[in-house]
């Protein structure tokens, strides 16, 4: 992977995150496509943008960089804790969208200016849904700086995004959900021993799915394979005596297309957490 790739797809946390974890031993997700300005799954004709911005702001920048996370998390009720089996469609769903340009692939983040005009649509769908009529559509609002979110309640099978905006070539992507996992240890307020890395075991486990262990939120080791994930841990190094941490796992999955229109993707995150003290 050449330094000019990375600085391409650099800010793009949560896609750069993706292909990392499953290149350590996952297979790539299926549908993965070359070029993002021929992207799968539609045509990305969406509704026309208002309030355009001066054109000559965008002169010179042709390669696109959109993305689309799908974060999933269980209800905030203290009940609702990472052992629990939880409804899918009870399931708090946010979207988040980065819509930028660039002037070429090899052009650093430095140089990029978002894209305050555009259409960020996100398409939930059920099992099978693969013609644009299939999914009811979600409208992202703009926050600035090229940044779009979004909210739903419950998990869909299929996720399709669509973005556009004046002279900027559009892009879709479309991914299948992952089934939500639940923690089967540590287990939510039972103690731990320093001395120990602290396993995490959680189901269900599969080959493909980037898995990360987290504590309060910092993301401490990665796994993508089975074997790894059977053996995902928080080192014994980051705990520490009397403190009641949060430990959880991130599961990562979804689609992501590079090519000479730019770079797109769809990217499902879920997360599951417990509380527990160490001794």
């Amino acid at each position: 992977m050449s330094r000019n790739y990375r600085l391409i797809v650099g800010r793009v946390v949560t896609l750069l995150a993706l292909v990392i974890g499953l290149s350590c031993g996952g297979d790539e997700p299926d549908g993965t496509v070359a070029d993002a300005g021929d992207d799968a799954g539609g045509n990305g004709d969406v509704s026309d943008a208002s309030d355009a911005s001066d054109a000559s702001e965008r002169e010179g920048y042709t390669w696109r960089k959109s993305s689309v996370k799908v974060e999933v998390r269980p209800d905030d009720d203290a009940a609702v804790n990472g052992n629990m089996e939880v409804d899918p469609a009870e399931v708090d769903v946010t979207f988040y969208a980065e819509f930028a340009l660039r002037p070429d692939e090899d052009s650093s983040e430095d140089e990029e200016i978002p894209v305050e005009d555009g259409t960020v649509l996100v398409g939930v769908g059920d099992v099978g849904a693969s013609a644009d009529e299939d999914f009811e559509w979600i409208e992202l609002t703009h926050q600035g700086d090229g940044t779009y979110t979004g909210s739903d309640q419950g998990l869909a099978a299929v996720y399709r995004m669509k973005m556009e905006a004046p002279g900027v070539t559009s892009s879709t992507n479309t991914t299948e959900s992952i089934p939500f996992a639940r923690i089967l240890s540590p287990v939510d307020g039972d103690s731990y021993p320093r001395s120990q890395d602290l396993a995490i075991a959680f189901e269900p486990i599969e080959q493909g799915i980037m898995v990360e262990a987290l504590l309060d939120g910092r993301m401490l080791s990665r796994a993508s394979s089975v074997a790894d994930q059977e053996e995902l841990a928080i080192s014994s190094a980051w705990l520490e005596r009397g403190t009641s941490p949060k430990v959880g796992i991130k599961r990562v999955a979804g689609e992501v297309s590079v090519g000479s229109a730019g770079a797109s993707g769809i990217v499902i995150e879920m997360y599951r957490e417990v509380d527990v003290t160490i001794e």
